[in-house]
């Protein structure tokens, strides 16, 4: 028994001796059952909250207004909410009241799905399951409790829920819950932005295979209703270097993406949503398709859509180093001083990213040769590491001269002429890093300061 499962326990059965009816609910029983890794455990009782801050000593009033305390068993917290029913959703996310009641049933039906509205009882090792929920979870099927279309009027951020079950936990979604979620769609333009951020964020960070819920997004039309922008890539024809469509061709490098960060998921998700504004048939191959400058318009989406789910500044850059950069495709003829460039262009850990990027967009063009396209990737990671462990210059602060000498050297304070001239020394050491010397570097900056700057 684990070691919160044993703190749960003790709070149960401390319940129990007090005449109390408890149990073990919501994602912890659900996952328990379907043998997955279980996260946060949950405890539903007929105790009040003021009953439960009597019966315990160290009990923290984390939600009184729904009837939720953390009691400390140990130094584990565990949560515990009172047996309740709730009045309407105005704000389609909260209760707007609720009540208490002494049976755990009346509790259950309350809850969004029935795989979610099981009570377990440990001590006994008895469920309480009024809506079938356990079938549900051993035939993968996830339906809501009663009216599916109630559920999701309720609080419309469970019309993504369902959609992220379906994606992590594999479950097919009820025929019924089905149309309720397309009828139900317009809902989310109700949920604010920071929840359906937080909420697609699960869906990509928690399957495999994320791409499933993004087709079912498609499939139930709540894809034009919180991402419009990825409509126009479904049905665009690329060319005879991809096997897919450029949204087939973007699920496919989604799936191919680590999952930790999401940033490489969102990245995937963002990185062509210009090429459906940028088509053109190609003039010599019939059929196909070019996209000239088509990574400059997606990160004008990318950032249009991250200001929308307000993205931390953090994620945006990210995000849109790997968008910048998916289209730079180095082959075996760059000379040392173009792999120099490169890596000046990806710092730190952007240089990881581009290569794990690289590799996620590869495999997703579907083509026989795949395979041969990563080796190259494989040959051009051995020379940027290679090149990036000699040490060279590759930024202003590597330059053998100051931006205080150079200061000093043209009798002026610094201001745009500054960093212009940096650049201008910097790119001849990336040419050639036998340069990065003081004295000729200091030369050189004197011949550019004379040319710019008369006496």
């Amino acid at each position: 028994m684990s070691t919160v499962l044993q703190a749960a326990s003790e709070l149960l059965e401390r319940l129990a001796q007090a005449g109390y009816k408890g149990f073990i609910v919501g994602g912890f029983v659900r996952d328990r059952l379907m043998k997955r890794p279980t996260g946060d455990l949950d405890i539903a009782s007929s105790a009040t909250p003021q009953e439960i801050i009597e019966l315990f000593d160290r009990v923290h009033p984390t939600g009184l207004g729904h009837g939720t305390v953390t009691v400390m068993v140990g130094d584990l917290p565990i949560e515990h909410t009172t047996f309740r029913t709730e009045g309407t959703y105005s704000d389609h996310r909260r209760p707007d009241s609720v009540q208490f009641v002494t049976e755990i049933e009346d509790d259950l039906a309350r809850r969004d799905f029935t795989v979610n509205a099981i009570a377990w009882n440990p001590l006994a090792d008895s469920y309480v399951d009024p809506f079938g929920g356990r079938q549900d979870v051993h035939q993968s099927r996830l339906r809501a409790v009663g009216s599916p279309r109630d559920r999701l009027q309720e609080d419309a951020l469970r019309i993504l829920r369902a959609i992220r079950f379906a994606t992590t936990h594999d479950f097919e979604l009820d025929m019924e819950l089905r149309h309720a979620l397309a009828a139900t769609a317009h809902k989310l333009k109700e949920i604010a932005v920071e929840r359906i951020e937080n909420e697609l964020d699960k869906i990509l960070s928690r399957s495999s295979h994320p791409s499933r819920g993004f087709r079912l997004m498609h499939e139930l039309n709540l894809l034009e209703v919180i991402l419009p922008e990825f409509i126009p890539m479904i049905g665009q024809r690329q060319n005879r270097h991809h096997a897919h469509d450029v949204w087939d061709h973007t699920l496919q490098v989604l799936d191919a993406c680590p999952a930790e960060p999401t940033d490489f998921r969102w990245a995937a998700l963002f990185h062509d949503l210009g090429k459906p504004l940028t088509a053109e048939p190609h003039p010599n191959q019939q059929g196909d398709f070019r996209f000239f400058g088509h990574e400059k318009v997606s990160l004008q989406i990318s950032g249009d859509i991250g200001k929308r789910l307000k993205f931390s500044k953090a994620r945006q850059r990210r995000v849109d180093q790997m968008i910048a950069h998916h289209m730079v495709h180095p082959t075996n003829d760059w000379g040392d001083s173009a792999i120099r460039r490169l890596l000046r262009k990806l710092p730190g850990e952007d240089l990881d990213d581009y290569l794990t990027f690289k590799r996620a967009d590869v495999t997703g063009k579907g083509t026989d040769d795949v395979n041969t396209l990563l080796e190259q990737v494989d040959r051009i990671e051995e020379r940027l590491r290679r090149e990036q462990a000699l040490g060279h210059a590759l930024q202003r602060r590597d330059l053998a001269i100051d931006s205080h000498d150079l200061m000093t050297l043209a009798s002026r304070p610094g201001g745009p002429w500054l960093g212009a001239l940096q650049e201008v020394l910097l790119e001849a050491v990336v040419e050639d890093p036998s340069f990065n010397q003081r004295e000729r570097l200091e030369s050189m900056a004197r011949t550019w300061l004379a040319n710019h700057f008369t006496s």
